[in-house]
């Protein structure tokens, strides 16, 4: 059946298998699948770092984590901070019963713009935002040079 121009310009709404001519729901929008199945695309957590002269302090967004899930590891280069949660939810009555789990975690390597003793680490945890202060420990990696 052909369609109205109205029909022809709402962009998104259907999608025609040409090969077919069936119209089906667009599945983008109906089917939030990464939420519908406990798994979360914001697996990079954001970071600043600053230098603070002879020490690097590094903060990393870490919403809706606990303290105990965090894991944070200082080489003398980098920095790895990952964490892992699981949630779940149950509803049960006389003729219904629901239940859900969702995993979500978050995983960064942070490579380090100088060497840095890993010994002097420091780890706050507050509010969802892990603060890092750690000790420089030599000069910066690389060396500048100037264009001629």
């Amino acid at each position: 059946m052909p369609k109205s121009k109205k029909e022809k310009g709402e962009k998104g709404r259907l999608l025609q298998i040409q090969s077919q001519g069936i119209e089906i729901p667009q599945l983008e929008g109906i089917f939030n699948l990464p939420r519908r199945f406990g798994l979360s695309l914001n697996t990079i957590p954001d970071v600043d770092m600053a230098d603070e002269g002879k020490s690097i302090k590094i903060t990393v967004d870490l919403p809706g984590i606990a303290k105990g899930d965090i894991r944070l590891n200082v080489e003398k280069d980098s920095i790895t901070v990952s964490a892992n949660t699981r949630k779940e939810h149950e509803s049960k009555s006389k003729n219904y019963y629901y239940s859900e789990r969702s995993f979500s975690g978050y995983y960064r390597r942070i490579p380090l713009p100088t060497d840095v003793d890993p010994d002097s680490s420091k780890a706050k945890f507050n509010n969802g935002s892990l603060e890092i202060i750690i000790k420089k420990n030599g000069a910066p990696r690389g060396k500048k040079i100037e264009i001629k």
